[in-house]
């Protein structure tokens, strides 16, 4: 397996669970990284509208297009004791995985 030098800072949700509002904290607090979610939950809609307006010559470019919109960014931030909490439940599942992989080997 090929390995990448990548340094994640954030991720943006999109699609129709985005909107959940408990899950992105959820997210944020899982991973120890900010969710951002914009106000368009429909992310393939929004690019082929886009496209469509610079097709018919409304833009004459996509960054022109995309600095046109307004996406109300909302950024949800890891809570650094809720973190910890699910890294410990995280470790703690391995744990018992481990623990039972005997058991399933067996199969």
């Amino acid at each position: 397996m090929k390995s990448f030098n990548l340094k994640v800072e954030g991720i943006r949700v999109v699609g129709g669970g985005s909107k959940n509002k408990l899950w992105n904290r959820i997210r944020a607090d899982v991973l120890g990284l900010p969710v951002e979610m914009t106000r368009f939950s429909e992310a393939t809609v929004l690019g082929a509208a886009l496209t469509a307006f610079k097709g018919v010559g409304l833009y004459k470019s996509f960054d022109e297009a995309l600095k046109s919109i307004d996406f109300g960014i909302q950024t949800y931030h890891p809570k650094r004791e809720h973190h910890e909490k699910y890294e410990k439940y995280y470790t703690m599942y391995k744990d018992v995985l481990r623990a039972l992989r005997p058991c399933y080997e067996k199969w």
